[in-house]
């Protein structure tokens, strides 16, 4: 569970080492933003751009279209699953096996940024 902290000064002190994940940044001020939520620091990534063609990683589906399967991989990420890319059979095109709710493994082909 996530706490929340009024006075950051007095669980933080100068100097002390924590696990922080960089949730967004300010080129021009030289500011990052960072997160220390077991939420947020145990997610395997938060965004696309964390994403690269040939990871492993789980998803749960969420639609089941005719163009494919919408795959939910982390809050706010989501991916398409296309039926040629579904049956584990060469040529067969079907998502008989895929339904939503379904938590499953998948690995990333390509990413449009």
């Amino acid at each position: 569970v996530d706490e929340h902290t009024d006075k950051l000064e007095k669980r933080f002190k100068v100097g002390k080492k924590v696990r922080a994940r960089v949730i967004g940044s300010r080129a021009m001020d030289g500011v990052a933003t960072v997160s220390c939520k077991a939420t947020v620091l145990d997610q395997p990534f938060l965004s696309l751009e964390e994403l690269e063609p040939g990871m492993h990683v789980r998803g749960e589906v969420v639609a089941v279209e005719p163009y494919g399967a919408v795959v939910k991989l982390a809050p706010g990420v989501k991916a398409l699953c296309p039926p040629n890319h579904i049956s584990d059979i060469p040529g067969r095109v079907t998502n008989a096996k895929v339904k939503e709710g379904l938590s499953a493994k998948f690995r990333v082909v390509s990413v449009d940024r």
